[in-house]
């Protein structure tokens, strides 16, 4: 379990991993050199890595669906989605093996990738993102 002070870092640094540590030190009262020990230790066992929220629609990639897969062959189907460029993420649920989610720039591509989907699949669900509510948000507002 960690300890309040390693949340309320943790916490800044989801709202903003690009703030300083003298600012984080200032807004916290957290010695600078107690922020950077203590971020260390997290990237050693917690924090897996910084990273960027896009808004894909301004890359060009207006299209996003979730699919929910059973595969006829589970790591043939890993394999492929593993592989596959416009997969964002892949998670293993129950009642199905796979939870995907999918980045497109157009319904023909987004289209000719669930025609492949079903070449590894016994059964899909599509789910068609219509609007982005919240994401990566948990821990952001820690105090």
């Amino acid at each position: 379990m960690l300890k309040e002070k390693d949340l309320i870092i943790l916490s800044h640094l989801r709202n903003n991993a690009r703030k300083s540590l003298a600012l984080i030190s200032r807004e916290t009262d957290i010695p600078v050199s107690t922020l950077f020990n203590k971020i260390k230790k997290l990237e050693n066992n917690i924090i897996i890595k910084h990273t960027s929220i896009i808004e894909f629609n301004k890359l060009g990639y207006p299209i996003r669906a979730d699919f929910a897969v059973k595969s006829k062959d589970k790591q043939k189907l890993k394999e492929f989605l593993l592989n596959h460029k416009n997969i964002n993420s892949i998670n293993r649920i129950s009642n199905y093996d796979f939870f995907i989610d999918v980045l497109f720039r157009n319904m023909n591509e987004l289209n000719e990738f669930e025609e492949e989907l079903e070449k590894y699949s016994e059964k899909i669900e599509r789910f068609h993102i219509v609007e982005e509510l919240k994401s990566e948000n948990f821990l952001v507002n820690f105090s």
